[in-house]
């Protein structure tokens, strides 16, 4: 299998895993869009996908483990804190629309 952890196209798989376990763990699908859209808003922001490399399994269970997100000086605190919220790894604590 080709090594797709830097194709943008891979993530779309990734996504779709990531919403398939969401309602697998019961987690309603408007948590799962809003961590989704801080992952996307961090790549647009750090030019870089939060949960890089390997497999979209790997990256799934990376998503799932992952601690916050460190940002440097360059990314405003307000905007870092609503990217952390929106990634929270507890559903719960993210926006709720």
């Amino acid at each position: 299998m080709a090594d797709r952890s830097n194709d943008p196209h891979a993530l779309h798989g990734v996504a779709l895993a990531l919403l398939l376990l969401g309602l697998l763990l019961g987690i309603q699908p408007i948590t799962t869009d809003v961590y989704l859209l801080g992952a996307t808003l961090h790549e647009v922001v750090t030019g870089t996908a939060p949960h890089r490399g390997g497999a979209g399994v790997q990256r799934l269970f990376r998503a799932i483990k992952s601690e916050p997100q460190a940002y440097g000086p360059d990314v405003p605190e307000e905007l870092a804190a609503v990217l952390k919220r929106a990634m929270h790894r507890e559903p719960e604590q993210r926006f709720a629309t």
